[in-house]
Order: structure tokens, then sequence, then C-alpha cells
């Protein structure tokens, strides 16, 4: 058992689903907004996304939580060039 006696499978899941959610909304606010479609905010929202990467392997996560945001990491790759 985990933390507070919950199943680690749960908080894994659990997690994951959170940053499936957070990478769609991500991905979609950054294509509808147009002050979000430049290289500086690009960069800006890969750093943020580069602390949230940290905090997952930090805490313990598995490193396969992290990766719904690949689809995100590679728009804003895209928009860095």
């Amino acid at each position: 058992m985990g933390m507070f006696g919950i199943n680690p499978v749960l908080i894994t899941q659990a997690f994951s689903q959170v940053f499936y959610w957070t990478a769609c909304e991500l991905f979609n606010r950054i294509l509808q907004r147009k002050k979000y479609l430049c290289r500086a905010r690009a960069v800006q929202i890969s750093l943020n996304l580069s602390v949230i990467e940290g905090w997952v392997l930090e805490v313990g996560l598995p490193r396969g939580v992290a990766v719904h945001f690949q689809p995100v990491r590679e728009l804003l790759t895209w928009l860095q060039v």
C-alpha cells in the first residue's frame, strides 16, 4: 500500500488521467489563442512543462505518467523553430 493506504496503481492511474486531460487542454489552448503561437511563449511553456516532468520523477511516479505531454512537447518544438 502507498501513501495514506491507497494502492500505488490507483495513484498512478489518477495522475495519468489528470496529465492526459491537462495535456489535451494545453495543446488545444495553444492552438486556439494567437498569443501562444510565438517562440517566446513556446519556450516559457516548455520550461513550465519541464518543472512538471521533474516533479513527476521527484515524487516517484513512473516516468510513463508524463508521456501524455509528448504531443504538447512536439507542438512547442515546432513553434520554437
